[in-house]
């Protein structure tokens, strides 16, 4: 999982650290808790339910000068998901 933090040069380190943490955050416990069925895998061996949870499902994410949010764009398009930035 990526996540990461703009630096100024009056940052407060332990600050934007923690806003990195909470960033990846749902992401994170999302792959630690996978349900049963994304654990299924499709003939590529990959997890059929993820590929397809998103199918037929519009996103919109709301960029306020942050690049994490096209991480995030790029994950939940590989759900099959559109996803507007």
């Amino acid at each position: 999982v990526r996540a990461g933090a703009t630096l100024l040069f009056d940052s407060d380190p332990p600050a934007e650290e923690a806003e990195t943490q909470l960033k990846a955050s749902a992401l994170l416990d999302a792959i630690r808790r996978p349900t049963p069925a994304a654990n299924a895998k499709n003939d590529n061996g990959v997890a059929g339910a993820l590929l397809s949870e998103g199918q037929n499902k519009r996103v919109l994410l709301v960029d306020h000068q942050d690049s994490f949010v096209h991480t995030l764009a790029n994950y939940v398009r590989q759900t099959g998901a559109q996803v507007i930035t």
